[in-house]
C-alpha cells in the first residue's frame, strides 16, 4: 500500500466525501482507527470487532511487494488486555479496553445483529447464531 489515511470520526457524509476524493487522488484506501477499510455493508464483526479486517494482504519482500494478492483478506486480532498492546507496540485499544466485560461485547453483537436483521442484511437464524458465538467467545 502506497497512500491510505485513517478517519477518527465524523459524519457519513463527510467521511463519504473524503473517500471519494482519495480515490480519484489514486489513494489505496480509507480506514477507520482500527485500520478497517471504509465501504460496503458494515456486519457484525465490524461493528463489535475483535480485530482488523481488511480485504486485501500485503506479502513480504521479494513477494508481490507493494503488490495485492490472494482476495481473501487479512485479520488482525487485538491484543487481549492493555499490558499486552502496550508491550506489542499495537495502537489499537485491547479487547479489556474495548469491553469493560462479556455482557458489553454480547450487548453490542446483539444490537449490530438486530440492527443488519432490520435493514434486511441478516436472516434471523443467522443473527441468533452471532449472537450465540459471541456469547459462547472468551471477550474479553
Amino acid at each position: 500500500m502506497r497512500y491510505g489515511f485513517i478517519i477518527e470520526g465524523g459524519d457519513v457524509h463527510t467521511i463519504s466525501e473524503l473517500t471519494q476524493e482519495a480515490e480519484a487522488a489514486g489513494w489505496d484506501g480509507v480506514f477507520i482507527a482500527d485500520g478497517i477499510d471504509i465501504g460496503g455493508i458494515r456486519d457484525v464483526y465490524l461493528r463489535a470487532p475483535i480485530g482488523t479486517y481488511t480485504g486485501w494482504n500485503l506479502f513480504a519482500e521479494g513477494r508481490f511487494e507493494d503488490g495485492f494478492c490472494i482476495f481473501s483478506g487479512s485479520f488482525v486480532p487485538f491484543a487481549a488486555t492493555r499490558t499486552e498492546r502496550e508491550a506489542a507496540g499495537d495502537p489499537r485499544p485491547s479487547l479489556e479496553e474495548r469491553y469493560t466485560d462479556h455482557a458489553t461485547y454480547v450487548g453490542l453483537v446483539s444490537r449490530a445483529a438486530q440492527a443488519l436483521k432490520e435493514q434486511r442484511f441478516l436472516l434471523e437464524e443467522d443473527a441468533q447464531a452471532t449472537v450465540a458465538a459471541a456469547q459462547a467467545a472468551s471477550v474479553p
